[in-house]
């Protein structure tokens, strides 16, 4: 009678463990900035988190694709691998990264980025050559007409205005000195387009030696 009551319990100790609720084993979270391919992570800012289920590591800097706000594959770059379930969110409210960007892809990217830096640079030179016309500088070839995208008609290089046009007149050709001081174009020229800003600047804070009405 005392074997059988020992056997009984020692099934339901067995059962009991058999039927015990096990916590749920949570996914792997990330940090991701959105960034096209060719793009570099931002600086600073706090990441987006998503889950990783995929059987490949992720890796810093690894590209990848992930759902965007607008439901759709966007691409985008891990920047943290030891991220925590953000406040507010439950864990089936985060989303998870779809897939790794293919090497077929990344080449692509890189060379898209190539043309852009190409095209990039190509502008900055135009501008300053027609920085360099329009301050009286021998500019060979011809320059353009129109100024590229992203970039400032050119200002008068002296006369007068009231003071807020000034400013901005002065920031215009100080953009060119510190761009053609970058591209390493000779020093007159850097100095050219920094004396014609500093002479509006004066204009601005009234240092220009007019008398005041």
């Amino acid at each position: 009678m005392l074997g059988t009551i020992r056997k009984q319990l020692v099934k339901g100790v067995l059962m009991f463990g058999l039927f015990k609720k096990r916590t749920p084993k949570r996914p792997r979270l990330v940090g991701i900035q959105y960034r096209d391919l060719y793009e570099a992570p931002h600086d600073g800012g706090k990441p987006y988190i998503y889950t990783w289920d995929l059987p490949e590591e992720p890796q810093v800097g690894g590209r990848v694709f992930v759902r965007g706000g607008s439901g759709k594959s966007v691409p985008a770059v891990i920047v943290d691998l030891n991220a925590s379930r953000p406040e507010g969110y439950t864990w089936d409210e985060l989303a998870p990264v779809f897939r790794y960007a293919s090497d077929e892809e990344l080449e692509k990217a890189q060379r898209k980025a190539e043309r852009q830096a190409d095209k990039e640079l190509r502008d900055e030179q135009a501008w300053l050559n027609m920085a360099r016309r329009a301050a009286g500088l021998p500019t060979p070839g011809r320059a353009r007409k129109t100024v590229p995208d992203g970039y400032q008609e050119l200002p008068p290089t002296d006369g007068d205005s009231a003071p807020s046009t000034a400013g901005r007149y002065g920031n215009v050709w100080w953009r060119a000195s510190k761009i053609a001081t970058r591209l390493g174009r000779p020093a007159e020229e850097v100095e050219t387009y920094a004396t014609i800003a500093r002479r509006w600047y004066a204009i601005r804070d009234g240092n220009d030696g007019r008398e005041s009405s």
